[in-house]
């Protein structure tokens, strides 16, 4: 069983394989619902950095992620920003990348990431990358 951080209460939270974490994150003066997926529930953020990949014509696809959050945007029906820690191929080659996207607005980003470098606080530059690159209109 893995355990992640439960940030603003400081306890371990067991995630079992399918199960996912609803709590809030602040990033800078705004709090953000956050969900944390856990580690075999990854199929929708995945689903959304490909579709938005595809859709900028760019021809790198997202196989997997080690770790995944998701930034709803607080209205029903609302957008939702996905951010990962994932493996990147683009033809042959994989890298490691940090990586956002949104259902609504469309915004996409990507950033490559050290090899085999897992950040100590994954849960807060995560929330961070994503609502600076991919929240809001």
């Amino acid at each position: 069983m893995k355990f992640l951080v439960f940030l603003f209460i400081g306890i371990l939270l067991p995630l079992g394989a399918n199960a996912s974490a609803l709590t809030s994150i602040k990033v800078g003066d705004r709090n953000y619902n956050l969900v944390i997926f856990g580690d075999r529930d990854h199929a929708e953020p995945i689903k959304t950095f490909n579709d938005a990949l595809k859709h900028a014509s760019r021809p790198e696809v997202i196989s997997r992620c080690l770790f995944a959050i998701d930034m709803p945007a607080g209205t029903a029906h609302g957008g939702h920003s996905y951010g990962g820690f994932c493996s990147h191929i683009i033809g042959k080659e994989m890298s490691r990348v940090m990586i956002c996207a949104d259902t609504m607005a469309g915004h996409l980003e990507v950033q490559p990431m050290e090899k085999h470098k897992y950040p100590e606080d994954a849960i807060n530059l995560l929330a961070r990358f994503v609502a600076d690159n991919c929240t809001g209109g």
